[in-house]
Order: C-alpha cells, then sequence, then structure tokens
C-alpha cells in the first residue's frame, strides 16, 4: 500500500517514520531510511530536487524514485524538467496528479523515451497548477540502502519577480563593497572617479 497520512492533533507534534532492515543475522548490518513529516504549509507549487542519480546496473551505483502527492480536492497539472551536471535540460514533461492521490517511479518511468541508465548528479524541477508534496529516495544498488530528498522551493515559489531581482541586485552590491572596499560598481570600474575623502 503507498500512499498519504493525514496526522491532525489539538497540541503540537512532531510526525516522523522509518524504514528498518535488520540484516544483522546475515552479516549485512542494518539499513533503513528517516522520513519526516510535512506540514501542509510546506506543499510547493515550484521546487527543486539536486544531486539525484540513475544506474538502471544494479551491480553498483545508485538509482532514483520519485514520488508525488497532491494534497488537493482537484486534479493537479506539474510540467518536470530534468537537467544534467552541466545544467543542460536532458528531459522534460508532463503529468496529471488526480485529487488526494500519491505517485512513485523510477526516475526513468516519468520521462519516456529519455535516456536515464546512467545519468549522475541530476537534478529535478518542477511547476505544479497547485501546491504539491514531492520527494526522491535515492538507493544505493549494492546495499540498498537510501536516502530521502525533500523537495526544496524555488526561490521564484518564495519571492515574485521584483523581489527576486530586488535580492539579486542586493547581493551583488554586497559582494561589490565586500570586495572593492565599499566602492560603488561604477567607483570600482572607474577609480579615477572614486571618493572624496
Amino acid at each position: 500500500t503507498i500512499g498519504g497520512l493525514r496526522v491532525s492533533s489539538a497540541t503540537d507534534l512532531v510526525v516522523t517514520s522509518r524504514i528498518y532492515d535488520d540484516q544483522r543475522i546475515a552479516g549485512q548490518g542494518t539499513k533503513g531510511q528517516f522520513v519526516p513529516g510535512q506540514s501542509i504549509t510546506s506543499a510547493l507549487r515550484r521546487g527543486v530536487m539536486p544531486q539525484l542519480s540513475n544506474l538502471s546496473t544494479l551491480s553498483s551505483g545508485l538509482r532514483t524514485n520519485l514520488g508525488f502527492f497532491n494534497p488537493n480536492a482537484m486534479p493537479v497539472t506539474i510540467r518536470l524538467e530534468l537537467r544534467d551536471a552541466e545544467g543542460m535540460v536532458v528531459a522534460e514533461t508532463t503529468h496529471t496528479l488526480e485529487a488526494q492521490t500519491q505517485h512513485q517511479n523510477g526516475i526513468g518511468g516519468w520521462f519516456a523515451g529519455a535516456n536515464l541508465e546512467a545519468a549522475p548528479n541530476l537534478t529535478l524541477s518542477f511547476d505544479a497548477s497547485a501546491p504539491i508534496f514531492a520527494y526522491a529516495a535515492v538507493n544505493d544498488n549494492v546495499s540498498g540502502d537510501s536516502i530521502f530528498v525533500v523537495a526544496q522551493p524555488d526561490v521564484e515559489d518564495v519571492l515574485g519577480a521584483d523581489e527576486e531581482r530586488a535580492l539579486v541586485d542586493q547581493v551583488g552590491e554586497r559582494v561589490d563593497e565586500l570586495v572593492h572596499g565599499g566602492a560603488t560598481r561604477h567607483e570600482a570600474q572607474h577609480p579615477r572617479l572614486g571618493r572624496c575623502h
């Protein structure tokens, strides 16, 4: 069975879950995965998951499963974009999540026709018509151990376009101050027009 579990409480709670596979009797130690609970307010319309990897041969490397949960009472359309280590788009697709449903597949199952048999260091971004939950499970092909990757908000999902540009400008000005000892960009480019003391 796979799906979403809703937890409600009259008092504050911290909710977690884990997968735990004890293989010590076979001399293989333990393996598992820790999954933190997510507040409904943490659902994202736009998000990103970096450092994914996929190697289809199970004798080495890692493989990635992607999952999405739609908490809304209506279908949601999601656009997925996958980039390689150089930032080049290697695959993109669109899917519909029915109301209050969860879907998980190997990363290749989300991108029909894309060659992801040996694809290290991938970054997945998504754009949804309403806020959703997104995650990845990156699994070791040899040990079976797994890490849980929660989608992070895209900067434009946190800031509007104008706010984002203003933040970039502020950061740029601050870098200039640190690099050029308080001089503005114009003064740094034209030192003979520097400040009078």
